[in-house]
């Protein structure tokens, strides 16, 4: 467990949820401080405040607004609704406040607690959660920055440059490649200098030519800062795994195509938005048969609806069940 600490408001809470909350911290890895507002809390520095909007409410109760912008000023915001909600999951304020819709469970209140989580993490850079949590031969990293999330996943974690290799890009962005050819990744070294070539200035043509001298058609990648709020996505091969997905935009999953489909460049720029997600997926023939079926139009579409820590929860459980070689890098956008 994290040493960040989720402040959960239960005033508006039955005993059911507060309880369902209290799991969904443990299962998110953070420590969960129950307040029902009666006294000053002693908790410092909380990563995040969880509370409820009851049926019919419209507006953030003012105890929950006050909390937020006063007592923890900038602090983002968790709102449970006991409605089901337009979309499962709406952001707010340029991703400050989540509003999650019913049914509410574990998974998805755990999800959005990774996503919305931003304090200590953001002050380095550096992996939440370790290797192995629920594999020792699937290894899992989650990484974290005001605006984004994202997670890299592989099986097998041995063999040179066969994880994904994400870098920040200054106090808020990051690039992140992933190797195509599972079976044959350009060396880990390699693998991390293409990446380190795109955040050690802003994205320029410098830049992305160097990355394409490096790893070629080899790896993948997705470049954003928050500043130019544009996804810049690199998908070197037409076919691959590579797939834009947002309840926001028609259509709501959308593969990218690759320089051979006619569109000529194998980098591409689109405009960003809160809840976007970019998945990128390589696996070998002895995996396809596992993982094909849910990236390609299968049960993976239905998890995505739950966000990136869904997302990254199925396919660790998908990965546990082959043999063969896979790889994924999973961004959200708060």
């Amino acid at each position: 467990m994290s040493e960040e600490t989720v402040l959960v408001m239960t005033a508006r809470m039955d005993a059911a949820l507060v309880k369902l909350v209290a799991d969904a911290c443990a299962h998110a890895r953070v420590r969960p401080v129950l307040w029902d507002g009666a006294a000053p809390q002693s908790v410092e520095d909380p990563a995040l405040v969880v509370a409820a909007l009851p049926v019919g409410e419209r507006t953030i109760p003012p105890d929950v607004g006050g909390l937020v912008t006063k007592t923890f000023r900038a602090l983002p915001l968790l709102i449970l609704c006991a409605e089901t909600l337009v979309r499962s999951c709406i952001t707010l304020q340029n991703g400050r406040v989540t509003l999650l819709g019913q049914p509410l469970t574990l998974e998805k209140i755990s999800g959005r607690i990774r996503t919305a989580l931003v304090g200590h993490a953001e002050s380095a850079f550096y992996p939440l959660v370790g290797d192995g949590r629920t594999s020792s031969s699937v290894r899992v990293q989650e990484f974290r920055g005001r605006d984004w999330w994202v997670a890299a996943i592989a099986r097998p974690s041995e063999g040179p440059g066969a994880f994904p290799s994400v870098r920040k890009l200054g106090p808020h962005g990051f690039a992140g490649l992933l190797p195509v050819d599972i079976t044959h990744p350009p060396a880990a070294e390699v693998l991390d200098q293409a990446a380190e070539a795109l955040v050690t200035a802003l994205l320029s043509d410098q830049a992305l030519a160097a990355v394409k001298q490096k790893v070629g058609a080899r790896a993948a990648g997705v470049w954003f800062a928050p500043s130019s709020q544009r996804w810049t996505l690199y998908c070197p091969q037409a076919d691959l795994n590579y797939w834009l997905i947002s309840p926001a935009r028609l259509p709501a999953r959308w593969r990218m195509p690759g320089p051979s489909n006619g569109y000529g460049a194998s980098w591409r720029q689109l405009p960003a938005a809160s809840g976007d997600m970019v998945l990128i997926c390589a696996f070998d023939a002895h995996a396809r048969s596992v993982l094909e079926l849910d990236v390609n139009g299968g049960e993976l579409w239905k998890v995505a609806d739950g966000g990136g820590p869904a997302v990254l929860d199925h396919l660790e459980s998908r990965f546990g069940q082959t043999a063969g070689a896979c790889a994924a890098l999973i961004v959200e956008l708060r």
